[in-house]
This record gives structure tokens, C-alpha cells and sequence, in this order.
């Protein structure tokens, strides 16, 4: 796949179905009113789930279940809930070490309670039915941890955590997965020149810029200084050019003013492989870094592909 760049290409392709699942997507609704799951325990601690009308799940250890519980005391497909109407039901699913709801051991599907604590093995969550000033505080936690402080995109951590999980389920699933690393252009000469204030409205403008142009169930993450990185579901390398390549194009239309410099970035992308593993994660990074850094070699405001 060779380079692109905005001089010569207008990509406004639309992607197809996705299907990795994230907090911020697993379920998509409506924060202010839909019922949610909260981790509390493990290294997913604070994280939220919302639950649609409709919704159906499965929770466990395996990496194809919808909420992965990484705990040996968690079977690999432990409970299962779903969502009727306003009503939310959990059932266990043969697990070995059973699943508790407000201290009793179930049998059957129970409807859950608004605040019901729910153990599965040693896994802990809690249910909301709705929005409250616990779940608020749990979900500020979790944000506190996992997002950027100057762009509100998700950080370094939690991007890294996600690529992890996510890698696993695209070995068995059929529809392609790219990752890219986004480096904004002249990032230093817009700071000594214009100021750190600027600067700063540079970063929030491109992280505002790449979350909008996004689909839904991507992810885009700033993970250091003036560098960001997105994971694109169901985008081969060509379809994540287009993406990355309207990005360029949107951006500088957002950043087109007199008394501001018009911004532009570099982006070097990877197609992960059908047959990755979860160590992967760091040769893929780097594959990405390196045609980032070939984009930068060869003028800059260019997407390049690794080879």
C-alpha cells in the first residue's frame, strides 16, 4: 500500500459494522437514564457499562464474551444479562463458583434492584438502574484514570488496555482491524511562535477533530506529548487511508483562520494481522511508529502504511 496525501486524494468513505466492544461503546444509550454495570473490582475497577432496552450479554473470562472479568475465580462464560423494557435480569450460566446477587446465590434468571452488588466468583459489579450520584462518582473515578486531562480523550493506559483486549477477539472474528499513530505537525515551531496557550488549543482542536470523525466503536487515544493513536474496527489499510486522510482534511478546515495557525498531521498506520497475539502489542505499535516516521521523512502531512 503506498502513501497518501490531502494534495491529491478526498476519501469520504463510510466503514461498515463494528463489533469489538469498550465501555465507551460496548451498548452506546443514554447516560442520564439507562440502567449500567460498574466494575468494582480488578483492573476494570470503576469502569461503566450501559445496558440498552434489548440488550443481551454474556459476562466471563473468555475473551468472546461481551464484559471480559480477567479472574481465575470468573468461568469463562460465567452469567448472562439482559434487558427487557425497564427491567434488567441476570442469570447465571453454570459457572463454578456461582454468582451472588445482594448476598443470595442465584438459580434461574433474577431481575435485578437498583444498587443490587453482584459477585461473580470474586469478581465484584454493581447495578444502577439509572444515573445516580454513586454512579457519577464511579464513573469520575474511572475517567480521572483514563482520560487525558488537557484533551478529555482517553490516555495512554487505557488505550494500551483496550488494544489488548480487543487483539484476542480479532483472531476470531472475520472483519479487519488497523491501528494508527497520528503526530501532529510542527507541534514545536507552533509553541515557540505562537505560545503554550495556542499550543494547547492545537491539541484540544485535533483531539476534538479525530473523535468526531471517528466511528463509533473506534477508539482514539492521546498517548504523549503531540502523538495520538486510534484503533479502527472493520478498516483494512485502505479504508483506514481514507479515514485518516479526511481527518487531514477536516482539520484543517476547523484550524483555517488568520490569526491561528492552520494544523496538519502525519499518520503512519498498521492492519493487524488475522493471526496476532496479545504480545503483539508493542511490534504492531512500533510498525505503526515507524511508517509514522516515514510519513514525517517524506514531507509530513501525509499517511503512510507499514509494509
Amino acid at each position: 500500500m503506498g502513501s497518501q496525501d490531502t494534495g491529491e486524494h478526498d476519501y469520504r468513505g463510510v466503514r461498515g459494522t463494528r463489533r469489538l466492544a469498550t465501555s465507551d461503546n460496548i451498548w452506546g444509550g443514554d447516560e442520564e437514564v439507562d440502567p449500567r454495570l460498574v466494575v468494582l473490582t480488578g483492573s476494570r475497577m470503576g469502569e461503566p457499562f450501559l445496558i440498552v432496552d434489548g440488550a443481551e450479554l454474556v459476562i466471563g473470562r473468555d475473551i468472546q464474551t461481551d464484559l471480559v472479568l480477567e479472574s481465575r475465580s470468573v468461568s469463562r462464560r460465567h452469567a448472562r444479562i439482559s434487558r427487557l423494557a425497564d427491567q434488567v435480569y441476570i442469570e447465571d450460566l453454570g459457572s463454578a463458583n456461582g454468582s451472588d446477587v445482594a448476598g443470595e446465590r442465584i438459580k434461574g434468571r433474577v431481575a435485578l434492584r437498583n444498587g443490587d452488588l453482584l459477585r461473580l466468583g470474586t469478581a465484584t459489579l454493581k447495578y444502577f438502574a439509572s444515573a445516580s450520584l454513586e454512579s457519577e462518582y464511579h464513573r469520575k473515578i474511572f475517567d480521572m484514570a483514563t482520560r487525558d486531562g488537557l484533551t478529555g480523550l482517553r490516555n495512554r493506559s487505557y488505550f494500551m488496555d483496550a488494544l489488548k483486549r480487543m487483539l484476542p477477539q480479532h483472531t476470531q472474528r472475520e472483519v479487519p482491524l488497523s491501528l494508527a499513530i497520528v503526530d501532529l505537525d510542527y507541534f514545536k515551531v507552533i509553541n515557540d511562535e505562537y505560545g503554550h496557550d495556542v499550543g494547547d488549543q492545537a491539541l484540544r482542536d485535533t483531539a476534538r477533530t479525530l473523535e468526531r470523525g471517528i466511528g463509533e466503536l473506534d477508539i482514539v487515544a492521546r498517548i504523549g506529548g503531540e502523538e495520538f493513536a486510534l484503533i479502527l474496527d472493520a478498516a483494512d489499510a485502505e479504508q483506514a487511508v481514507k479515514t485518516l486522510v479526511q481527518l487531514q482534511v477536516d482539520l484543517a478546515d476547523v484550524t483555517r483562520s488568520p490569526d491561528r495557525p492552520m494544523l496538519s498531521f502525519s499518520a503512519g498506520v498498521v492492519t493487524v494481522p488475522a493471526d496476532v497475539e496479545e504480545d503483539d502489542v508493542s511490534k504492531l505499535l512500533k510498525s505503526a511508529d515507524l511508517a509514522l516516521y516515514k510519513a514525517k521523512q517524506n514531507g509530513r502531512d501525509r499517511v503512510e502504511v507499514a509494509d
